[in-house]
């Protein structure tokens, strides 16, 4: 398996370097990606810069096919070793880093996940809008890595966590597949979980959890605000501490 070896297959690489992406595996760039903000030092297997979204699912893609694992990397702003791991790096901090989309009516905008945050809030504040959580790495955190780990900061109280302020999210899955998720209804939850949509399991693992765990989750949950530690279920419900 190549997750376990201490290199990435050249097949692999091959692959890559057809679809254009531009991959490292030499030793400084292993190294220099091997620490992040966190006390840990875990070397990757290699680096890759996507410029697109069509690099982003490739790379995926073919991840999965060589059984790869994928650590998705933005500022490396993060205290838990959030951004380390034994797989390939995707940095989309390097050309994954602009605003696609401002909607000043509507106060919404349209952003690729490598932007830094302080970035992103002084374009929109063009408009006379702001991104709400503050975490204290704004000056170099991205967007990408604010929602993954829901950032907060130290005005969350008033605006909210990151996870307030999503409408949206273009993602990709596992086996390089893109998804759009938003808000729905259970209506359009359970339409989706019962016909041939390609992510039906989702809707429906999301729907059993729901169903089965609506009493337990409030109860067991962590009385805190700021929770970072795992699945999002109260979500589900809707449900918050």
């Amino acid at each position: 398996m190549t997750s376990h070896s201490a290199s990435l297959a050249p097949d692999f690489l091959n692959e890559l370097e057809s679809a254009g992406l531009e991959t490292h595996t030499d030793p400084i760039s292993r190294t220099l990606y091997s620490t992040d903000a966190s006390l840990y030092q875990i070397r990757p297997l290699g680096v890759a810069f996507p410029r697109t979204a069509d690099h982003l699912n490739t790379a995926v893609e073919l991840a999965a096919q060589y059984s790869v694992p994928i650590i998705a990397r933005g500022a490396g702003s993060g205290l838990a070793g959030q951004s380390l791991g034994q797989g390939l790096i995707l940095d989309c901090s390097r050309h994954l880093n602009k605003i696609l989309e401002i909607d000043s009516e509507a106060q919404t905008a349209v952003v690729q996940p490598g932007m830094v945050l302080d970035t992103f809030n002084h374009q929109v504040g063009q408009h006379g809008l702001q991104f709400g959580p503050d975490p204290a790495s704004s000056e170099r955190a991205t967007i990408g890595g604010a929602l993954s780990n829901n950032a907060t900061g130290a005005h969350s109280i008033q605006y909210g966590m990151s996870a307030d302020h999503i409408l949206e999210a273009e993602v990709v899955l596992g086996d390089g597949t893109q998804a759009t998720f938003g808000e729905i209804s259970i209506e359009q939850a359970i339409h989706y979980a019962n016909n041939t949509d390609p992510h039906s399991t989702l809707y429906q693992t999301a729907l059993d959890i729901r169903n089965g765990y609506a009493e337990i989750i409030p109860q067991k949950w962590a009385q805190v605000w700021r929770r970072a530690s795992g699945y999002s279920l109260n979500y589900l419900i809707p449900w918050s501490a």
